[in-house]
């Protein structure tokens, strides 16, 4: 999935897809909505400016690889559990995966 400077690769529209389907049952439709909108919106900065503030260069993952709280983009910290891995693609980012913050992404993600 591409959109405006970003794109998700596979497992990150896994994770996507299973975040906000979990967050649908659990939560409602405009919490869906709202966490969509969120992530989208989160995504849309970093590909905009791929090492602004509050990003994290992991790579201690792999060479490139960077990582952004989904909390930030909100402004409001404890507003997003997960983080957004990416790394930089042509003019924007490529999405790697959609983490939860409590897992060890050097076991989700692969150099």
């Amino acid at each position: 999935m591409t959109t405006a400077g970003y794109r998700l690769a596979a497992p990150a529209a896994e994770d996507l897809g299973a975040i906000l389907r979990h967050t649908l049952r659990q939560f409602g439709t405009i919490q869906h909505d709202s966490y969509a909108a969120l992530i989208h919106r989160a995504a849309l900065q970093i590909a905009r400016e791929p090492e602004r503030i509050g990003t994290i260069d992991r790579r201690d993952i792999a060479e490139g690889f960077r990582a952004f709280p989904v909390w930030i983009a909100a402004r409001r910290r404890g507003a997003s559990p997960h983080i957004l891995f990416y790394v930089r693609e042509g003019d924007g980012i490529a999405i790697l995966r959609i983490l939860h913050a409590a897992m060890d992404p050097t076991q989700h993600l692969t150099p």
